[in-house]
């Protein structure tokens, strides 16, 4: 099973484990820990997890520091 440790409301470790006692006691500084086996699409590192839901912050308005490349197709075509 792959588990996410959360921190300030983001993904910033993804590990495998055979069952959560395995990775209790949760160490200080993780705010959370949850199990993301099964989850479609797979949340991955940096990801938010907001209101008990995971947002990619590619595809966010939230994110402001990173910028997301994709262009409509026809700004594509009349480039």
């Amino acid at each position: 099973m792959k588990f996410a440790f959360i921190k300030e409301d983001r993904i910033v470790s993804i590990v495998l484990a055979t069952d959560v006692q395995e990775l209790l006691p949760l160490p200080a500084i993780y705010h959370n820990v949850i199990e993301l086996t099964g989850l479609v699409p797979e949340p991955q590192l940096g990801w938010i997890f907001q209101n008990n839901v995971f947002i990619n912050p590619l595809n966010s308005e939230h994110s402001s520091t990173l910028s997301n490349k994709k262009i409509t197709r026809l700004a594509f075509l009349n480039r």
